[in-house]
């Protein structure tokens, strides 16, 4: 069943506040953690945004690699590199929590990653990326 258009709407649009979230605080060296966790949220949103556009269902998981798998069975032409997603999630979960060092390099290096996942996944959906 196909989900109506506000809805979608309602996930790209969540997304995207994450998406900007994640820019903004990418310029604080104290703010990588938060900002590792803000894309890893937008790169969620989209998929699951993608997954629901495919005829999926979303499931209750914040895991990027399930996510990108399920896409993937309902749409075979999808592959995404899977230890990206992993750091990606790594990012915004073990990030959260003390004993988990990120730095800049590595809100720089979610921010990239995010970045052209983010670009592949608005044009499959046909929405022109922003910014």
């Amino acid at each position: 069943m196909a989900e109506p258009a506000s809805l979608l709407q309602q996930w790209i649009a969540k997304a995207e506040e994450d998406w900007e979230a994640a820019q903004l605080l990418s310029s604080s060296p104290s703010q990588a953690a938060t900002t590792c966790f803000h894309c890893q949220q937008c790169a969620e949103k989209l998929l699951k945004t993608a997954l629901l556009t495919a005829g999926g269902t979303i499931p209750k998981t914040h895991d990027l690699r399930i996510l990108s798998s399920l896409l993937s069975e309902r749409d075979p032409l999808w592959i995404w590199d899977l230890d990206v997603l992993e750091d990606l999630n790594a990012g915004a979960v073990a990030s959260r929590y003390p004993g988990y060092a990120v730095d800049r390099q590595d809100a720089a290096d979610s921010l990239n990653a995010t970045r052209t996942l983010r670009r592949t996944l608005l044009n499959r959906l046909q929405i022109q990326p922003g910014s």
